[in-house]
């Protein structure tokens, strides 16, 4: 059987012809779809997923979303009023002899520590730029101080609750208290190391 033989079958049953490639291009283009199912599938479940994710935040988590954003603005003003600057130093300093006068301790010595340069970036030009670029500009910085007190108990009590409760958020990084040795035994030697949050 050749060629013209086998179209000459066909001819004679058109509508079996017709049904049979039908039923061909039916089967082929459920193969192929099929094959890409389990990917579309996929697709359709990250797709569910991320819109049960944003119904979740548009319908749920955004309720009284304008309140929450005035308080959040209210929040970072009162931080941004309470920075300080590194650059005034007589300010700062200041700042703590005030504490001094109001709480009767002795302030025996008072540094404000310079903050370390930030790290060079790489020579050449685009190394540099990449470097900074790289790097988001600073929210705030840290401003050092180094601080020996001596008081009586109840006066330094008052002196440390003004640096953790004050007009600067103060975050103490070593302390150390010992009764003083010389004198009136009642008084109490304080040397601690804290930063004050800045300006950057």
């Amino acid at each position: 059987m050749n060629v013209k033989d086998l179209l000459e079958k066909l001819k004679a049953y058109p509508v079996a012809t017709v049904a049979g490639a039908l039923a061909l291009a039916v089967f082929g283009l459920l193969y192929f779809r099929w094959m890409g199912f389990p990917e579309q599938q996929r697709q359709l479940d990250n797709v569910s997923r991320d819109w049960v994710r944003v119904e979740s935040n548009v319908f749920k988590n955004s309720v009284n979303l304008e309140t929450h954003l005035a308080k959040a603005e209210g929040i970072s003003q009162d931080v941004t009023e309470r920075l300080i600057r590194s650059s005034e130093l007589a300010r700062n300093y200041q700042y703590f002899y005030r504490m001094e006068t109001m709480t009767g301790v002795q302030i025996e010595s008072l540094q404000q520590v310079q903050a370390a340069p930030p790290a060079q970036p790489p020579a050449g030009a685009a190394a540099r730029r990449a470097a900074e670029a790289a790097q988001p500009p600073a929210t705030y910085s840290k401003v050092g101080f180094n601080m020996n007190v001596a008081g009586r108990f109840g006066e330094l009590l008052p002196f440390l609750n003004m640096i953790e409760n004050g007009q600067h958020i103060a975050r103490v990084k070593t302390f150390n208290l010992q009764r003083t040795s010389e004198g009136d035994s009642r008084l109490i030697s304080i040397s601690m190391q804290f930063d004050l949050l800045g300006h950057p």
